[in-house]
Parts: structure tokens; sequence; C-alpha cells
């Protein structure tokens, strides 16, 4: 053990409330007295959570004098429990209850000060798109909902500093929620990350609030979200890395997996015969294909017999990963079973999955969310994500589903030395090479550390199955290739390297000008 309190900033105790359990202890403990401490209490208008919060900042207090120390304490806060009043908020769960820091104070007895401390990202709830004084907050010449709604915070929180205790964006891959002015929950470049974390930093300090720490340190392989979990085994999650779960992507430092840097797709591909195996080498139009994996990516190299053949005609990677299903990929005449398909043409690739296994389709289709067509048992869909379901507006408008088109794949390198990286890079070609790293949830992987996939049945069940091996089949044109398919060891250790994220050096300087 360490004693590193010489080093201790500031207490911030608690967590994300849940609106729902702060509803119910408020009604069974109604009438209670306000707590007063000797540090901290509750003033007369406070509910009876925020009582109890007096009472426990009232404890960590008590504990730091015990030892001679006091210092600035709060607790944590977020925008579904803020003590505002939302009305265009369309979920009710998002604005049920408000937790009222000005409803808690210091005493005398404690020198080191109050602050109000929140969780504030700018992409929801999604009230920040509908309310007004918010969603048409004007701030440095432009519309600033985040900005807006830092001012209002501010106001209501006069004479309590105020900080921002979590904000920011992810990269990855794909995202679960999108923002009007592109500040989305996911699928930024590490460059684009590191600008709008800059800027929303600088939005922390223009609206006058004290501060703001940027959410977070490193990237969470563990870390889970709404659109992806019901995919995944969650006691799995810290042994592979989906690229797919933007909450896993956060960090200013990337935590990548064991073969990022070592198969770098850049078109060269020297590299892949010490790190991978051929599983298929022919006279064909596709030469070779050889096949590695790591806790992040089925990856794929294919040599073609001509330069560019896939400018020319379609070239098609079939996976089959259930046993017993699977549809003909089906392009220019090619046909093999397979439950997803990766189709390289021309500058487009994108990873599709047969409706029949579809699990956006299969999850949300009963409710009227996607147009019956899209269920063709024979046909083929891209592969997306939801970001956010339908509902009805105070005004009684109807939205549309929202959705992610997270199979459409980033062609790009992943040398972070040359200027034109891209971490969301999944496949590049040049000459006769392409290089491929397929995201295991792309090919309907849960947990690729057991060989687990899932099913999505029609109505909604998921269901998850170990199998041995991928079916792996490549079609050019209307030629097939087989290849012996793939198949790796179960893994409980994971191997990973850790670098700062491209575009750092945005957010660093801001930080040391907003310092000065």
């Amino acid at each position: 053990m360490h004693d590193v309190s010489p080093w201790l900033m500031a207490w911030a105790i608690g967590i994300e409330w849940d609106a729902p359990a702060v509803l119910a202890n408020d009604d069974k403990n109604t009438g209670i007295e306000p707590y007063g401490g000797r540090y901290f209490e509750a003033t007369a208008d406070a509910s009876p959570t925020e009582s109890w919060m007096a009472m426990m900042l009232d404890h960590v207090a008590a504990e730091e004098a015990s030892y001679g120390n006091t210092m600035p304490l709060a607790f944590v806060n977020w925008v579904t429990t803020d003590p505002l009043a939302h009305p265009e908020e369309p979920l009710a769960r998002e604005d049920l209850v408000g937790v009222d820091p000005m409803h808690v104070r210091p005493t005398d007895a404690w020198p080191g000060g109050y602050f109000a401390g929140y969780h504030v990202y700018p992409y929801y709830p999604d009230f920040q798109r509908y309310e007004p004084g918010i969603a048409d907050f004007v701030h440095g010449g432009r519309v600033d909902p985040y900005a807006g709604l830092l001012t209002k915070y501010r106001e209501h929180h006069a004479g309590v500093p105020f900080v921002v205790l979590e904000y920011g964006v992810p990269t990855g891959m794909a995202k679960a929620h999108e923002e009007p002015h592109g500040r989305n929950q996911g699928d930024h470049t590490e460059q684009r990350q590191a600008a709008i974390n800059a800027d929303l930093l600088e939005t922390i300090s223009e609206v006058g609030l004290t501060g703001g720490y940027v959410f977070a340190w490193t990237d969470e392989w563990f870390k889970l979200t709404w659109n992806t979990m019901d995919y995944e085994i969650a006691d799995r999650r810290a042994i592979w890395m989906n690229a797919w779960t933007n909450e896993a992507h956060f960090g200013l430092v990337a935590s990548e997996p064991g073969l990022a840097g070592t198969l770098v797709l850049d078109g060269d591909g020297s590299e892949w015969p010490e790190h991978s195996r051929a599983i298929a080498e022919t006279r064909q139009a596709i030469r070779e294909v050889r096949a590695a994996n790591d806790e992040g990516f089925l990856y794929l190299k294919l040599v073609t017999d001509r330069p560019e053949t896939w400018t020319v005609a379609p070239i098609t990677i079939g996976f089959d990963v259930l046993d017993g299903e699977g549809a003909g990929i089906g392009l220019s005449g090619a046909f093999t079973e397979a439950d997803y398909r990766l189709v390289i043409d021309g500058s487009d690739a994108r990873i599709e999955v047969r409706s029949g296994a579809d699990p956006m389709l299969n999850a949300y289709q009963r409710f009227g969310f996607f147009p019956p067509a899209e269920s063709d048992p024979g046909g083929w869909n891209l592969h997306r994500l939801i970001t956010n379901r339908p509902y009805t507006l105070f005004d009684g408008t109807e939205t549309e589903v929202e959705i992610d088109p997270a199979g459409q794949l980033h062609h790009g390198t992943t040398d972070v030395n040359d200027p034109a990286f891209d971490s969301r890079s999944t496949w590049f070609a040049a000459e006769d090479t392409i290089e491929v790293r397929v995201p295991w949830q792309a090919i309907g992987f849960s947990d690729p550390s057991t060989h687990t996939v899932f099913d999505v049945s029609p109505d909604g069940v998921i269901d998850h199955i170990t199998v041995d091996r991928i079916g792996i089949t490549v079609a050019s044109g209307s030629e097939t290739i087989p290849t012996t398919g793939y198949e790796w060891e179960d893994w409980n250790r994971v191997s990973y390297t850790e670098r700062i994220k491209a575009g750092s050096g945005v957010f660093a300087q801001t930080v040391i000008d907003l310092s000065r």
C-alpha cells in the first residue's frame, strides 16, 4: 500500500445515479429530517437522496480531518439526474428526478470547500437536440448546444464552482449515438477525437466553469455499450477488444491488440509470412490467402494474379460461422455458403450479413423499425448497429430509427508513422495485395477467445454458440477459391501494446494554453 494523499486534489464521490433508484429512495424516505453533520449538511429543502449525499460527504470529510487534511469535495452527478426540468426530453427516464448539489453545503468546520461535479457529454440525452435555449444556443459565432447546457448549469449553480468531471468522445469503428454537430459517440479518427476534446475543453473554459476532466486516460476493453452489449458475453469482455463498442475507445492512450504494429495495413505484406499461415494457394485469380488473428481482429491477406483486380470485378470473402446455415455469397455467379461476406468493389468495401442472420433486423423488425423487404431469406444486408430507437417528441412528431452503417469499411493505412494513418482502417489494397482486418463482431463473434458466436432468432432471442472454426471462401468475379478455413487457440490471457493516440498534441496544447 502507498500513501498518495500528497497528490490528492479533491474528492468526487459516487457514480452516475440511476434515476429510478433515486426516485424510489426519495419515496421510501419521505419526511426524514435534513442531515446535519460537523462538516457537511443538507438544506431544509433537500430531498432524502440529497440529504444522504450530505451524510456521505460528511463521512469523507471526517476521515480526512482525522489526518489533518482538508480539500474540495463533491458528489458525482450527471445530466440524467440534474436538477433542471427538460420538458423536451423524449425519454421520460432521462428527466425522471433531479439531484441538486445546491441542497448540500459545507459548514465552517470544513475550509477545503465544496463544488458541483457532473459528467456532461455532448451527444446525450437527446433534449440537447430540442430544448430552446440549448439546441439553438449560440456560442463563439456558431450554434452549440453543449455550451448552452453548460451555461444553464453555471447559472443554476451560481456561487458554487462547477467542474465537468467527465467529457469527451471516443474513437473506435462504430458509434452508439449521434449528435447534430458531429460530436458523435464513436467512429472518430484519433485526430478528430483530439480536436473535439480540445474544443469541448475550450468551451468549458469559455462559458466560465471551473474546469473539466477528459474521459479517459486509456482505452478500456471491458466496457459495454447499449447497442453491442447484447451480442457479447459480459464476463469475457476484458479478454478481447471489440472495435465496434465505442465505450472501449475513449482513451487518450490506445490499448491495441497483439498484432497491432506487426501486421500493418499498408500494401506491403512482406511481414505476413512470419505472423500468419496460408489457407489457400492456387493458380487462379486469387493466388494466395493468408490468415492470422489477435484479440481484436481476424486478419486476411489476398494476393491476386494481376494488379488491382478488385477494380475490374468484385472480390468477395464469405465467412461461414453458423453450422448448418448460410446463403450463397452470390456475386457474379460465384456460390458458396456463408453467414457474412466482405465485398471489395473498386474503392468500396463492406461487411454484409445474410438476412436470416441479420442481428439488427431480427432484434428490432418485430417493432416495425425496418421494411419487410429486408427480411428476404436469400438476401444480404449491410451489417449495421442501431443508434437511436424511434420515439415521440413533445410536439407529437414521430422520429425514425437511427442507424450506424458500421459494416461500411474504411480504406486506409494502420501505419502510425504515415500522415494518412486512420485507426478505423480495415482494409488496404495496392498492386496485387489486399490486406484486411475484420472486427470480430462484424462476423458474428460474441467472444472469439472461446470461439463463441451469436445467433439472433426472428423473435429477437439471442443464442451464444461455440464453433470450431471459421469457414472462408473467396470469390473473384465468377471464380470461387475455397480455403482450408481458419482455426485458432482459445485464450485467457491477452497481449497488447499502448501508445499515445494520433493528434494528442492538439489536446495537450489546449490544456497548456488554458492553464496559463
